[in-house]
């Protein structure tokens, strides 16, 4: 029996339905896409890894996935153990006297600063700390069991992302497989780039936050301890770390920095704890400018190089929507639309969507892919 084919409009009314039905299921189910998306990463992480057991070992891939699991939960629970304390230990050997450094900070604000023939009086911006911080605590009181509550939500949601995640690294191959067979065959090639060029924009971000995050952290350290800033590499590790958002991460970090050094000043520069403060801004502000104008370009390349302003607006966004992941993943997410934007501004032009690679080296002369 020859089967019947569809015509054209019922064909278009057909893809217009499962689209409508697509955005209803999004809408419907939009509280567990922060949580898919959040397994889905850390499958991307993870395969890698993954694959490399299965190959070199020789195990099946379910044992293989179960070791990268039992890895994964080791380092979650070694790090409590070793990174906790060290930051404890450093910050004890501040040996900070919390009176003294409420009473010298009251006296610091209460000081005008006099600056050429300008006066600048702190008190006036800080207003009413004592009652600020009063009615902070107080609602942090009130708001303890919806804080109970939401630890053990989260609790949950850590399982559900890593039960997810595992199942996405074991059929990973089969997923792949199932997406290229329900591909138009006029499309493959195609779909196939646009494939290759996405997650192309996820391994520069992973491999080159890690990449970066090594290199601003020692830059701090060094710099740092060059000019005598107590716990230097305390700051340099939390440097480290908030490299993984390049908007709000450096000035959280170099906001440490410049609170230990008024409260503590340096171990031997002749500078008092303002003029240090100022010195630890300078040095960050160089620190930012040199990974902003040499090392993301050239580490990231050019996949995911981002307008400073797309990426800020993208933070605002993403963690209005899902919090604080959407702000680590904000670049990546932003990248990732922008290859998708291309690609269908190629298709609408009838343009060739992934040019040979002379083209694009052209294009973006001098970066590293």
């Amino acid at each position: 029996m020859v089967p019947t084919e569809w015509s054209q409009t019922t064909k278009r009314f057909v893809i217009v339905g499962l689209v409508l039905a697509f955005l209803v299921a999004l809408y419907l189910f939009r509280a567990v896409i922060p949580l898919v998306a959040m397994a889905m990463v850390l499958a991307y992480m993870l395969k890698p890894l993954a694959d490399f057991i299965e190959r070199r070992t020789g195990l099946p891939r379910v044992l293989a996935v179960v070791l990268v699991f039992a890895i994964l939960l080791f380092v979650i629970a070694v790090i409590p153990g070793t990174v906790v304390p060290y930051a404890v230990d450093r910050v004890a050997r501040l040996n900070l006297d919390l009176q003294r450094l409420v009473d010298d900070a009251a006296i610091f604000l209460s000081q005008p600063i006099i600056f050429l023939d300008l006066t600048f009086n702190p008190k006036d911006l800080v207003g009413d700390m004592e009652g600020a911080l009063q009615e902070l605590l107080r609602t942090l009181a009130s708001q303890t069991p919806t804080l109970l509550f939401g630890v053990a939500s989260g609790l949950v949601w850590i399982l559900s992302i890593l039960i997810i995640s595992f199942y996405l690294i074991l059929d990973a191959d089969k997923l792949r497989t199932a997406l290229d067979r329900i591909s138009p065959p006029d499309h493959a090639r195609e779909l196939g780039c646009l494939r290759e060029e996405i997650s192309g924009v996820w391994s520069s971000f992973f491999r080159g936050q890690v990449v970066l995050s090594l290199i601003v952290g020692m830059l701090v350290w060094i710099t740092m301890t060059a000019i005598g800033l107590p716990n230097a590499g305390l700051i340099a590790v939390l440097a480290a770390v908030l490299e993984v958002n390049p908007t709000f991460g450096p000035v959280v970090a170099s906001l440490a920095a410049i609170v230990t050094a008024l409260l503590r000043g340096s171990t031997y520069l002749p500078l008092s704890n303002f003029w240090f403060a100022t010195l630890v801004l300078l040095v960050y502000l160089l620190i930012h400018q040199i990974d902003n104008a040499y090392l993301v370009p050239r580490i990231m390349g050019r996949r995911l190089r981002l307008h400073p302003v797309a990426i800020f607006v993208g933070v605002l966004a993403g963690g209005m929507m899902v919090g604080i992941v959407g702000v680590f993943f904000a670049a990546p997410v932003i990248a990732t639309a922008r290859v998708l934007l291309s690609y269908t501004y190629a298709k609408l032009l009838d343009q060739e969507p992934f040019p040979p690679e002379e083209e694009a080296s052209e294009l973006y002369p001098g970066e590293v892919d």
